[in-house]
């Protein structure tokens, strides 16, 4: 069929830069979506949601962010505007603060954070800033009581390329299950940039991607002999956190796309 252009069409180098941000938006959608599928059973309205995202980006309704290369999905876990959702778990709630829509934990007493409904199967995108040699987490199912990196599991978010962490264990690398397994290569960036944390928790499956780079992808059936110390491993819900450890720590989007329970 023959095509009428009724304006000039895009440059050569436009359509790259389209195509790719459109490629990433459609291959993080279509992951997501196949996860729903699985959880929840719907293949007809997912594939649509397919054709519809497809379609969305022939009709350059690309979102403003994903143009911008900054990932997007789901639903915000942080407002911009203040704790809403959350609350201190442990620690003291005057070492979190909301200023300019960045979410700050400053380092200076241990704790944490973490949502007051709790999540069981779930893609999980961070953005997030370190000062020089800081130290946090991402906590996953974490319950109450007890230290939620073992209770639960801990994602490592750690400046481990400054001078006070050379030469961690892969398991306490940035992007890491903490104490259990991690990159071989750090894929973290330097202090002070913002990084993009990404993290597929899907019944015993984890996967980290850290600035687009896969760190951690297991079952966690692999660390059944770990049952002991990391009871966690067997949690099937809990709450998503944020760790106060050491040194500065901010927050500027969170966002969560809730796959529910299997079933």
């Amino acid at each position: 069929m023959s095509r009428v252009l009724l304006s000039p069409g895009p440059s050569p180098a436009q359509e790259a830069v389209a195509g790719s941000a459109a490629s990433r938006l459609i291959s993080n959608s279509i992951e997501c979506i196949i996860q729903d599928m699985y959880f929840v059973h719907r293949p007809a309205v997912c594939w649509c949601a397919v054709l519809a995202i497809a379609g969305g980006w022939a009709a350059g309704l690309l979102p403003a962010d994903e143009q911008a290369g900054r990932p997007r999905a789901g639903v915000a876990l942080f407002n911009g505007k203040n704790l809403d959702g959350w609350e201190v778990v442990a620690g003291d709630a005057a070492d979190w603060k909301v200023v300019d829509g960045i979410l700050t934990c400053t380092g200076r007493r241990q704790g944490w954070i973490g949502t007051k409904r709790p999540y069981a199967n779930y893609r999980l995108v961070v953005e997030f800033r370190m000062a020089a040699n800081a130290d946090s987490g991402v906590f996953l199912r974490a319950p109450d009581e007890g230290n939620p990196a073992f209770a639960g599991l801990e994602v490592q978010l750690l400046d481990d390329r400054g001078a006070a962490f050379e030469g961690v264990p892969n398991d306490a690398r940035c992007g890491g299950v903490y104490n259990l397994v991690g990159p071989d290569e750090r894929a973290s960036k330097a202090a002070g940039e913002w990084q993009t944390l990404e993290i597929f928790c899907t019944l015993d499956r984890i996967k980290t991607v850290l600035n687009g780079e896969v760190c951690v992808d297991v079952s966690l059936r692999e660390f059944a002999d770990s049952r002991e110390a990391h009871p966690g491993i067997d949690r099937t819900s809990g709450r998503i956190g944020l760790q106060c450890w050491s040194g500065q720590v901010e927050f500027r989007s969170i966002r969560i796309v809730d796959l529910g329970q299997p079933g």
